[in-house]
């Protein structure tokens, strides 16, 4: 029993894994989406910051050179200032237009005072700028700086070196304006969501594509593992409620039920917990086997002598029912198969156990070996009761009532052979008539 719970607790493993990983992929999925879309959504906003820096990187220098004259001498003429600076404005009309000293203090701006959140700002960007915008490379580069209207914001912006009432300073044009911005904020917003759709798209259908694999993988992997446990239910149900009715007869009873008849319920009962516990392991060890693909550790060995072991192991079985059991001589020596001992000899005293318990006693059971280059042929046959027609195509389903005539424990024991045999690259198959016997044939590669 403690053998049986560890196969469950296997199989329940197993199923934790599998929600578990699918799980992880679907948050990956979610994640790398969101991510991706992110990702986007700076790129196009650093992009379109660029660009807009780029296209505009003479913009202070050719304004300088219009509003000089106004600007340099002792006295500033503001109101021709203000009327030159909306005629650029017209030409400029997402620009900002500020004159900044050396350290970075606003001397002059066309905004109301009530609107400015920063009077100081930090030079070294516009130094950068103005060094930069004399070189003759493109630079990949967009340089941000302080805007005076916000406490925290930055904007790409374009700047040029002016005299401002006898003093150096500079001429500070930030590029998008209040209204300029929320137009293109609108723009940005649409274009970014679209790529944005775009990219979480194809994100979630790449991930999707691999989830989809890993499941199906697993899907495949873990197919008989929920087989299995299916099987079980179904299987159990007919021993339960036999031992549970035995049980409850013996409580309700049990002042007039005399000690025999209690001893005799007891082993139906008893018989019946042996075989849901038998039927059990059978299914976990059906659902181990599927996970065993390409997984068996395969050594030589003499199939000759397996197939003696095997008779000596049911002669006890076979004498005790009446039946015969021999290995008959073979034509030629076959070689030695590569293969799983364990399995290969589970997998053959599963057929031998299947042909003694149907075969009448004086009847015989043979195990018969040749060799037909390339394959070894092992054969078991019986003259037992047969096979229906209709039911022999079913011998080796896991889950038939009629391959119950023939494979124990409602076929387990013939689909468990099956299993190993396709392990091992061979093939099984059954020929049968009824009153006359059955023969199942095994290829294995020699």
């Amino acid at each position: 029993m403690q053998s049986l719970k560890t196969r469950f607790y296997a199989l329940g493993t197993l199923l934790r894994r599998q929600r578990l990983l699918i799980g992880i992929c679907l948050c990956l999925l979610l994640f790398s989406g969101a991510l991706q879309s992110y990702l986007t959504a700076q790129f196009v906003r650093g992009f379109l910051s660029w660009a807009e820096q780029a296209w505009n990187v003479h913009l202070a220098e050719n304004f300088a050179d219009r509003i000089a004259p106004y600007v340099r001498g002792p006295k500033v003429d503001y109101g021709t200032l203000r009327a030159a600076t909306y005629e650029l404005k017209e030409r400029a009309p997402n620009a900002e237009f500020y004159i900044v000293d050396r350290v970075g203090f606003v001397k002059l701006h066309f905004h109301d005072q009530t609107l400015i959140r920063r009077t100081i700002i930090n030079p070294d960007p516009i130094r950068r700028f103005i060094q930069r915008a004399g070189a003759s490379e493109i630079s990949v580069e967009t340089i941000l700086g302080d805007d005076p209207l916000s406490l925290t914001g930055q904007k790409p912006f374009s700047a040029a070196e002016i005299s401002y009432a006898g003093e150096r300073a500079y001429l500070y044009v930030l590029l998008g304006s209040t209204h300029a911005n929320t137009a293109l904020s609108k723009f940005e917003q649409r274009y970014i969501l679209r790529a944005s759709a775009v990219a979480f798209a194809i994100t979630v259908l790449a991930t999707g594509l691999v989830a989809t694999i890993v499941m199906l993988v697993l899907g495949r992997r873990h197919q008989s593992v929920r087989q299995g446990i299916a099987d079980l239910t179904h299987d159990l149900k007919g021993p339960l409620a036999s031992v549970q009715g035995y049980l409850e007869t013996i409580l309700m009873r049990d002042k007039t039920m005399s000690s025999e008849q209690r001893h005799e319920f007891l082993s139906v009962a008893l018989r019946n917990a042996k075989s849901m516990k038998d039927m059990a392991g059978a299914l976990l060890d059906l659902s181990t086997l599927d996970d065993m693909e390409g997984k068996i550790a395969k050594e030589p060995l003499s199939i000759a002598d397996l197939l003696s072991d095997i008779v000596m192991k049911f002669n006890p079985a076979a004498a005790e029912r009446g039946v015969k059991i021999d290995v008959l001589p073979e034509s030629a020596e076959p070689p030695l198969l590569n293969g799983d001992v364990r399995l290969l000899d589970r997998a053959l005293s599963n057929l031998v156990d299947n042909a003694i318990r149907h075969t009448n006693p004086e009847g015989i059971v043979a195990l018969k070996l040749t060799y037909d280059a390339p394959w070894v042929k092992i054969q078991v046959i019986d003259s037992g009761e047969g096979v229906a027609p209709e039911n022999l195509a079913h011998v080796f389903d896991r889950h038939y009532s009629g391959s119950a005539e023939r494979g124990g424990s409602r076929g387990l024991g013939l689909a468990i052979a099956k299993k190993i045999i396709e392990l091992h690259g061979g093939t099984i198959t059954v020929q049968s008539e009824v009153d006359t016997g059955t023969c199942f044939e095994i290829k294995l590669r020699g």
